[in-house]
C-alpha cells in the first residue's frame, strides 16, 4: 500500500513539474500585441493641403524714349546732320556768337554794331537732295532763337562773311556747299540760345534746331 502511495505522490510531482514548466515557457512568449510607433509631431500633417500656386513676376517697365533731337528743349549739336524739307540735307557746324573781328577783317567798310548789340556767324554745311536744283542761300532760313524769348533772323546782318550766303551756287541732286549767315542780335540773347533752320518757301516744313556751342 505504502509503495503504492509513494509511486502516486511522485506520479502528481512530475505533473506538477510539468505544469510549472509549461507556465514559465508561455509567460517568456513575446506578446502577441503589436505596438505601434509613436508618431512624430507634424508628421503627415498638410499632405492634402493644395501646393501654393506660382506668382507671376511683374514685367519690367518699358524704359521711356529718349526725346527726339532737334527740339528746342534738346537741340542738335554743332555737327550733326538732319534734313530740312523735302530737298535739304543740312549741319551747323559752327556758331561765332561774337564775329565782329572776323567781319571787319573782311571787310574795309565794316560798320561795327551799335552798343549792345552781337553780331552771330552761323556756318551750315547744305546737301541739295531734290530732284530739281536749289539755292542754299535763298532756300534756307536761319533763325537765332535768344534766351531772352526773342527771335533773330539773317536778314537782320547783310555783313561780308567768308561764305556768303548770296554767293551760294545753284546745285542739282547731290550737291554740297558751305554758307554762312550773319545774324544781328541783343547781346543779353546770348546766353541760353539755339540756332533753328527752316524751309524757306515751305509752310508745313518743321523747322529744326542746333545748340550755339
Amino acid at each position: 500500500m505504502k509503495k503504492i502511495l509513494a509511486a502516486l505522490a511522485a506520479m502528481a510531482m512530475l505533473i506538477l513539474a510539468a505544469c510549472g514548466t509549461e507556465g514559465t515557457a508561455d509567460d517568456s512568449s513575446p506578446d502577441s500585441t503589436t505596438t505601434e510607433a509613436p508618431v512624430s509631431e507634424g508628421e503627415g500633417e498638410g499632405e492634402d493641403e493644395d501646393e501654393p500656386e506660382e506668382v507671376a513676376e511683374p514685367e519690367p517697365e518699358p524704359e521711356p524714349e529718349p526725346e527726339p533731337g532737334g527740339t528746342d528743349d534738346s537741340p542738335f549739336a554743332l555737327g550733326e546732320s538732319a534734313p530740312i524739307g523735302d530737298e535739304w540735307e543740312v549741319a551747323v557746324t559752327s556758331v561765332n556768337m561774337d564775329a565782329s573781328d572776323l567781319l571787319a577783317s573782311l571787310s574795309d567798310w565794316y560798320e561795327a554794331p551799335e552798343e549792345g548789340q552781337l553780331r552771330a556767324v552761323v556756318t551750315v554745311d547744305a546737301t541739295y537732295v531734290g530732284d530739281e536744283e536749289g539755292d542754299a542761300g535763298m532756300d534756307l532760313s536761319v533763325t537765332l532763337q535768344g534766351g531772352n524769348a526773342r527771335q533773330y533772323d539773317d536778314t537782320t546782318c547783310s555783313a561780308t562773311t567768308p561764305n556768303p550766303k548770296y554767293d551760294a551756287p545753284t546745285l542739282t541732286n547731290g550737291g554740297q556747299v558751305t554758307v554762312d549767315f550773319c545774324i544781328e542780335y541783343e547781346a543779353d540773347a546770348a546766353p541760353g540760345s539755339s540756332i533753328f533752320i527752316e524751309d524757306t518757301w515751305s509752310f508745313d516744313s518743321d523747322r529744326l534746331y542746333w545748340a550755339t556751342a
